[in-house]
């Protein structure tokens, strides 16, 4: 590599050439140039002269002048003719980017390369031609651009990436885990996608030693490795009945039992069999279409059975299955069949694929969700086999986290639909099915768009209230509690930011009032939660009803001996009961020992605790007795003190009932007076209304 020094001289030296062509120096300036000069060496007086005391001719100055100009000038220009030249290597970029898309990496890679005679520093070209070379198996060319696209900007992650993937594709695997973890040095926060990556790479380089092994095993005569390559043989081959194509596969099934046999079963092309020949590809298309001949369904049945056992502890094998082009359309059509055990059998294999990231990334990339959700619950809805196999494979979907974005659009019109239609009958279905159900509608609620959709669905709604009063009718069965925390945890997060329709508010609310003696405090906890979401849909009728029931007993019970997650909706509820009945204020007034432990509650460190106690007060302080009865209390001190806060609701709400208090009350007011307060009280008075 060329010292700064030489590269400095060989630059000058051609600057100086491009001069003499130019005609503004000649050989001879060039020769005296090569004079050794200590440029370190600096006349000071020189710095204090004029040109003409310096002796320098006046037109040597002009001359320095116009030369300055000129490289301004060159410089300018160049500039125009880069911006020119980028425009040119942008549009072509974008052609290649088009044929790139379209599988065409040959034109591709032209497009990028003619990029790169008019702009040679474009990182972008080189890490697109590299991924372009890449799908040509070009692993050599496209590690020497990433190299340079490296040298250009060294904090390129896509060029880590493409260079990583080059030398996976010569069997480099070491190197490429060096390289991929190259990129944390520059990005620290892509360690999960450097630890993909780096998976990638061990699996290629295990795969690459189960078939060397297994082709070493087959050169060496193993009975067992030739017995999968003959099998194959003989499934390849033309012209012999159904019947033996369907024994020929349950062989080989069989003899799929290890790591061996199933390397041997990819890199022989097993999976071309139920494509390449004419009687298994026939075969499967018939069952499709509802043959019901027992030859046609046993080979199916074998079929599934060898992609099956060839997917076991084998991800080379489970990505190829994913991959190829017949899998969604056979696995949907046979979904569809008549037979139920194929279809059982299409579900079990879906669901050991999903138990595997790469499968499950695999089944998001290669199959149409919406059309397997719909497929699933119709199965789990119809079967009376492996319901509990289909409930899991929905959960498995719903859990990743591309599920909400892959069925957004027509979630309204196929799943949701089909979700209905199973739970109206979860009499007849198992509760571990029906959990599985519930669980993945809270799943799908996750999504604010999805949500909604759900919580349009007023039929939808009525049937998990449906639900919901069958358990409850159940409370003493823990599967039953069990299904009650799903149906509500799943009616919370439905409703979190909509409401229900007063009609169906009103129904779930007369479900739900005779569960709130549960002594499950987490049941109690959600219970109370939904009530109080319910109450201003139809207060009155909710009010008088939860009054009815001795709903204040028990909220009194809550607020004094429960946690913190029991008291926040006790409160919350209590300061809603308030607030629509003067009946409840009038009897909370008329005890002193009540009113004084709801003020004690200003004391808790909880702010939502804090707010809706200082609320629920400000609607008993509309009594006058109840303001009476706390003369003799230290309230007023523990109002201003909770003021003190940057908690606008608690600000307001203390704000409220202070001034409630002293507007109402000389004592009071007095009180206010005493402890500083007017001045804080005037500055709340915004809040009261």
């Amino acid at each position: 590599m060329a010292t700064s020094e030489e590269l400095e001289d060989f630059l000058r030296k051609v600057d100086h050439l491009d001069a003499v062509v130019r005609g503004e120096v000649t050989e001879e300036d060039m020769r005296k140039e090569k004079t050794p000069v200590n440029k370190t060496v600096i006349t000071k007086d020189a710095l204090y002269k004029t040109d003409v005391q310096a002796n320098v001719p006046l037109q040597k100055v002009l001359d320095q002048q116009t030369f300055l100009k000129s490289i301004e000038t060159d410089a300018a220009e160049r500039a125009v003719r880069r911006k020119e030249k980028t425009k040119i290597a942008v549009k072509l970029k974008e052609e290649g980017n088009k044929a790139f898309k379209e599988g065409d990496y040959e034109t591709a890679v032209k497009f990028y390369s003619e990029g790169l005679t008019q702009i040679r520093d474009m990182v972008v070209l080189y890490t697109n031609r590299a991924q372009a070379y890449l799908h040509l198996k070009r692993h050599t060319d496209a590690e020497a651009d990433c190299e340079t696209a490296l040298m250009l900007d060294p904090a390129c992650t896509k060029a880590y990436v493409h260079k990583g993937r080059a030398l996976v594709g010569q069997k480099q695997y070491d190197q490429a885990v060096t390289v991929y973890t190259a990129i944390l040095n520059h990005h620290p926060n892509k360690r999960k996608l450097v630890d993909e990556y780096i998976r990638q790479a061990q699996q290629a380089k295990d795969a690459n030693a189960a078939e060397t092994k297994a082709h070493q095993l087959f050169l060496e005569g193993d009975t067992h490795a030739n017995n999968v390559v003959d099998v194959l043989d003989k499934l390849r081959s033309e012209g012999q009945p159904t019947v033996y194509y369907g024994g020929g596969l349950a062989i080989l099934a069989e003899i799929l039992k290890d790591d061996v046999s199933r390397t041997l079963y990819r890199t022989n092309c097993g999976l071309n069999i139920f494509t390449e020949n004419r009687t298994i590809s026939s075969g499967i298309q018939k069952v499709i279409k509802g043959s019901k001949d027992v030859t046609e369904l046993e080979l199916v049945l074998s079929a599934l059975d060898v992609m099956d056992r060839s997917i076991i502890g084998n991800d080379e094998n489970l990505s190829c299955l994913l991959k190829s082009p017949f899998i969604q359309e056979t696995v949907f059509g046979l979904m569809s069949c008549a037979s139920e055990s194929i279809v059982y059998k299409c579900v079990i294999l879906l669901l050991k694929m999903s138990f595997q990231p790469l499968g499950l990334t695999g089944i998001f990339i290669n199959f149409d969700i919406q059309r397997l959700m719909v497929l699933l619950l119709t199965f789990i809805q119809t079967s009376n086999v492996g319901t509990k196999e289909g409930a899991a494979l929905l959960c498995n979907i719903a859990e990743d986290k591309q599920f909400a974005k892959v069925i957004h659009d027509g979630v309204g019109v196929t799943v949701l639909p089909a979700l209905e239609n199973v739970m109206v009958k979860h009499k007849m279905i198992s509760d571990g099915v029906m959990s599985s159900c519930l669980s993945f509608i809270g799943n799908m609620a996750h999504d604010c768009l999805i949500r909604k959709k759900i919580s349009e669905r007023n039929s939808l709604t009525d049937v998990f209230i449906e639900i919901l009063s069958y358990h409850g009718g159940r409370l003493s069965n823990p599967s039953s509690q069990s299904m009650l925390h799903l149906v509500l945890g799943l009616l919370m997060n439905v409703t979190i930011d909509s409401s229900l329709p007063k009609e169906q508010s009103e129904s779930l609310a007369m479900e739900i009032i005779p569960l709130l003696y549960s002594t499950d405090e987490s049941l109690l906890e959600k219970l109370l939660i939904m009530i109080s979401r319910l109450v201003p849909q139809s207060p009155a009728l909710i009010i008088p009803s939860l009054i009815h029931a001795g709903i204040l007993e028990k909220l009194q019970q809550n607020l004094e001996g429960g946690s913190t997650d029991l008291k926040k909706p006790s409160i919350r509820l209590l300061a809603l009961l308030t607030q629509g009945s003067t009946d409840l204020r009038n009897g909370i007034a008329e005890d002193k020992a009540a009113l004084e432990r709801i003020s004690m509650l200003l004391d808790e460190d909880d702010d939502t605790i804090i707010a809706n106690t200082a609320l629920c007060l400000g609607h008993c302080f509309e009594v006058k007795e109840a303001i009476e009865m706390l003369e003799d209390t230290d309230i007023v001190r523990t109002l201003l003190k909770k003021t003190d806060t940057i908690n606008g609701t608690v600000k307001q709400n203390c704000a409220i009932a202070l001034a409630k208090l002293a507007m109402s009350n000389q004592r009071h007011l007095e009180r206010v007076r005493e402890l500083g307060g007017i001045g804080i009280l005037h500055s709340c008075m915004k809040y009261v209304k």
